[in-house]
């Protein structure tokens, strides 16, 4: 296809990409939030999910902070 095309030389290379590479791209691309949800599941214990969390809400103060301390928002 075009795009493929165009992505090839883009990356530079001839080759066209392995089946399984487009296969998940495509799974990614249109469930991403499903397929992370279940890999969450099964390989992340609570004590991670909960760091994770508090790391999430600590990203999300510092960028409250951030847009509060810039005068160009007003």
């Amino acid at each position: 296809s075009i795009k493929e095309n165009v992505q090839r030389r883009l990356r530079g290379t001839t080759a066209e990409q392995s089946r399984k590479i487009i296969c998940g791209n495509f799974v990614n691309g249109n469930m991403g939030f499903a397929v992370s949800k279940l890999y969450i599941k099964k390989y992340f214990d609570d004590n991670a999910r909960n760091q994770s969390y508090e790391m999430i809400g600590n990203i999300q103060k510092a960028f409250i902070d951030m847009l509060e301390q810039t005068i160009w928002m007003d």
